[in-house]
This record gives C-alpha cells, structure tokens and sequence, in this order.
C-alpha cells in the first residue's frame, strides 16, 4: 500500500447457495398418511388396542401400498400428525463480504484488523401450522384439538424456507511465527450472531408466536460478544549445542507450549415453562416484572445460587406469548489454560526418547455452566454444572 511492502489492504465480497441436500427431510413426506400409518397407543385394552376412539374397534392396519386407487379408499386415522411443504420453497442464499488490513511488524510478525460479515436468508426450518387459536375465557388445555383450524389433524409441521440470520464481527490478530525457537499467535474477536431462533431443518415447532416470526429475533445460541485466544510456543533456550554433554542431556531440549482462551457467556432466554398461549406450541417465555439485574460484586456461591434476579419473572398471562426476549440474558463467561512440556533425549542419529507432560485447566480454574432457565423449575436461575477439574497426562516414547 505505501511503496514498501508492508502493508496490505484486501476486500472481498459473494454470494452463495446452499441446495437442500438432505435426503431425509424429503423422506418425511412419504411417512404420512395415507403412505404410511405410524402411530403410539397409549393405555387401553391390551387385546384390543383399537377400542377406544378414534379407531372405534377397527384396526387402520395393513395398509395399501402401490396401488393408488387403494390409497384412496383407506381408512384416515383422525387427528393424525401430517407434514407439509411451505411454498414457495427458496434456494438459501448467503451473502458474505470481508475487509482487512494487514501490517508487517517484522520480518516474521503480522498484525491484522479484520471486519467479516454474513447475512443468510431462506433458512430452511419448519413450524407448526395447525396451532390451537385461542379463544379468551374458552380456550383451555382440554378443548385444543378442537381450536385447530383442521381439527381432523393434530400436529402439521410446515417445512419452509422463511427465516434469516446475520453475522458481524471485528477481529484483531497478532501472529509472530515461530522464529528463534518462539512463537505467538493471538486472537481477539468482538462479534453479534442475530436471527430467528429456530432449529435448521426439519422437526421444529418454529417461533412460540405463529402470528409473529420476528417476536423470535435475536442472539443465536452460537452468539459470543467477546472471544479472546493466545498460543504459544517456545524452545527453551537452555543447554544450547555450545554447552557441556551433561547440561545439554538434563535440561536442554526442553520445549513448552500453551493456549489460554476467554469467552463471554452464552445468550439465555427465560421460558414459562408453561403453554399459556394455549397453542399447543410451546416455548412461550416468562414475563419481566422487575429489574433482573444483580450485582456482579459478589460470592461465587451466591452467583451459584442466583445467577440473576429470580422474582423479576413471572407467567406470562394466557393467550400471550411472553415479554421476555430471546436471549437476553447472558450466561456466565469462561476461560481457561492449556499447558505442555515436552523434553527429547537423543542418543544417537536414529534413536531419542521423548517425555511429554499436559495440564489441561492448569489453574483448576472452575468455569460455571449455565443457570435453569425456566420459571416453574424448582432450581430456576441456579447453576448446578461446572467444567471439569485440572487433568494431567505423563507420556514417555522411544524412537528407533
């Protein structure tokens, strides 16, 4: 960029699509009726498990198959589940663009400065498209079937392309290559992951809102504000090739090495626990009452026990869906510190033996797992995991 070779700027841009490939989540298709009957009873008459309704004694067993007219005339089990294809059915496009400076520091350092950014539209995902409407001061568990707008079925998973998420991230990187028995490489990352939480592919009930796609909106699971990682390499500089036999034999050759990384917590969304919209969908979240913060500035074991502010929620009321957002919350952060040493004995031009130590967690450092997250739980807003403890592993090898 300035005449000397130091320094250089790159940009890049494009578009891509991602053809649905997955066999399976066209297979669903040929597992409905009247192709095929899959079912569970539950309780009954275990001689005569068709008895009760809505069989009525008549066994939907065999089936036809093949035979077009037969398929016709079979028996329709109702208030079966079916699944649907949503139309138009979209190609998903990612669009991914990038833009970087990069300055020699030296002959063997590197400093970068990255913007990377994505967006994805036309993500594949399914959603339930015969809910249960509600009905104020009607509506209750025991009359959903009949609140669906096709009450001869039960659960219809519409798969469709209908969703979107985006991507953007500024990252720093420091890379020393290894040079004089030493390097470094170094990564900070400051990024926002959005998008309608839904589950790629085939099998979700899709948004807790069926009017509202968008009222999901918001941190991906994957989202991560901040992630920092540094690892290193270094040859001992110990009992060099000009030192005495005995001295380059015990501590020459030694060569240690790391990786120490921390990242801020995960995105957590508060759930009722509770179907109080009444549409048979699920996942409504709590509502917000109060201020959910707590101060940061205390024990360990009281963030433990109360990772935030539990009686700031309550149920959300029937026929809603919940004020709380998605991901709104964050979980706790973690970091960590990976160390090995690693010694190599030579004998001759052919044979050495090698000792190898790992400290995995090196500081026995405890990073919490995420709190209960849903407001009917008994533990709700307690964190009951933690990362495993330090784990060390000695290894020896002989080379011949």
């Amino acid at each position: 960029m300035f005449g000397n070779g130091r320094t250089s700027i790159r940009l890049g841009a494009g578009k891509f699509f991602v053809p649905l490939t997955r066999g399976i989540s066209l297979n669903r298709f040929t597992l409905i009726q009247p192709f095929t009957t899959d079912l569970t009873v539950n309780g009954g008459d275990a001689y005569n498990i068709f008895a009760r309704a809505p069989f009525n004694g008549v066994s939907p067993f065999p089936r036809p198959s093949g035979d077009q007219n037969a398929l016709r005339q079979a028996d329709f089990v109702p208030t079966a589940n079916e699944t649907t294809w949503g139309l138009p059915f979209k190609t998903q496009a990612d669009y991914q663009w990038s833009f970087s400076i990069q300055q020699a520091l030296s002959t063997s350092a590197v400093f970068e400065l990255n913007y990377i950014g994505s967006s994805s539209s036309n993500l594949f995902s399914s959603v339930e498209a015969n809910y249960a409407i509600y009905q104020p001061g009607v509506s209750t568990i025991a009359n959903t079937q009949s609140r669906r707008p096709f009450p001869q079925f039960r659960l219809v998973n519409n798969a469709l392309s209908a969703f979107s998420a985006n991507y953007n991230a500024l990252q720093v990187v420091v890379n020393q290559r290894y040079s004089k028995g030493f390097s470094v490489l170094g990564s900070y990352t400051w990024s926002k992951a959005l998008g309608v939480n839904v589950s790629s592919g085939e099998g979700s009930n899709g948004p807790r809102n069926p009017y509202d796609y968008r009222s999901d909106y918001g941190p991906l699971s994957l989202d991560r504000t901040h992630n920092f990682i540094v690892s290193t390499l270094w040859d001992l500089p110990f009992g060099g090739a000009n030192r005495p036999r005995w001295e380059r034999l015990l501590i020459g050759g030694w060569q240690a090495s790391g990786i120490a990384n921390a990242v801020s917590g995960a995105p957590l969304t508060v759930r009722a626990g509770r179907d109080n919209s009444l549409t048979a969908i699920g996942g409504d979240t709590a509502d917000v009452t109060g201020d959910w913060r707590l101060s940061g500035d205390r024990s360990k074991q009281d963030k433990i026990n109360a990772w935030f502010n539990t009686a700031a929620f309550a149920q959300n009321a029937p026929g809603t869906f919940g004020s709380t957002g998605i991901g709104f919350l964050k979980g706790p952060g973690t970091w960590n510190v990976d160390t090995a040493v690693r010694k190599q004995f030579r004998f001759a031009e052919t044979q050495h033996f090698e000792f190898r130590g790992s400290f995995y967690n090196l500081f026995n450092h405890a990073n919490l797992g995420n709190p209960n997250t849903t407001q009917l739980n008994s533990i709700f807003g307690r964190i009951t995991s933690a990362s495993t403890p330090r784990v060390i592993e000695l290894a020896v090898r002989y080379s011949f």
